[in-house]
């Protein structure tokens, strides 16, 4: 059975040091905007979602289209 790609969304209190630590682990920016507190990264398939004061929790989603719709939600994903 294929369930498709997975992403993570990711509380973060601090989106610039998070951003700094994924990109240390070869993740590269996909998506998203530092200065609006959310940022999507990419590495391969896996896909994390950095969302600073957005988001109250860590929550996975599966598919990258169900990621794009959870930014679209928060209305700061003019290209999605």
């Amino acid at each position: 059975m294929n369930l498709g790609a997975f992403s993570v969304s990711l509380a973060v209190k601090d989106i610039r040091a998070s951003r700094d630590f994924y990109l240390k682990l070869g993740f590269e920016i996909f998506h998203g905007d530092v200065e609006h507190d959310w940022l999507i990264l990419k590495n391969r398939e896996h896909v994390i979602g950095l969302f600073q004061d957005m988001i109250d929790r860590n929550t996975s989603t599966r598919g990258f289209r169900a990621a794009r719709y959870s930014v679209q939600i928060f209305g700061h994903c003019a290209a999605c």
